[in-house]
């Protein structure tokens, strides 16, 4: 598998910001926590699904525009570069699964591509 690529602004088609981006790849786990989310948001796009949250004790924290979690999520294939995304969730704090294991989300992106992960030019797990 490739390397995982660090920042957004290695490729002109990655955007910073759409309201365009779905929920286009998964990958399993086992044991995880997790979150479900409900119309959350990240870069301006809305989305729902179930999601790793970062390894942290506490993976929420109050932004400057509402209650936030960190969440293991990829944006057009790449990781952010200094942390996981923080997903505006609103005011109500979702309960966190521990030992999840299944599906989660793990790519927000184009609407029209869905992505394997097994493709060898895909981001390590990790």
């Amino acid at each position: 598998m490739g390397k995982i690529r660090y920042g957004l602004g290695m490729l002109s088609s990655t955007p910073h910001n759409t309201t365009k981006a779905v929920v286009n790849d998964w990958r399993e786990v086992k044991n995880a926590r997790v979150v479900e989310l409900k119309n959350a948001s990240y870069r301006d796009s809305v989305f729902s699904g179930i999601f790793e949250v970062a390894d942290k004790k506490d993976p929420f924290f109050e932004g400057v525009d509402g209650l936030k979690v960190e969440i293991k999520v990829h944006w057009y294939g790449r990781r952010p570069p200094s942390r996981w995304a923080r997903a505006l969730i609103g005011a109500k704090r979702p309960e966190i699964t521990e030992g999840y294991s299944g599906l989660v989300g793990w790519n927000l992106g184009d609407p029209d591509k869905e992505i394997s992960s097994d493709n060898p030019n895909w981001p390590t797990k990790e």
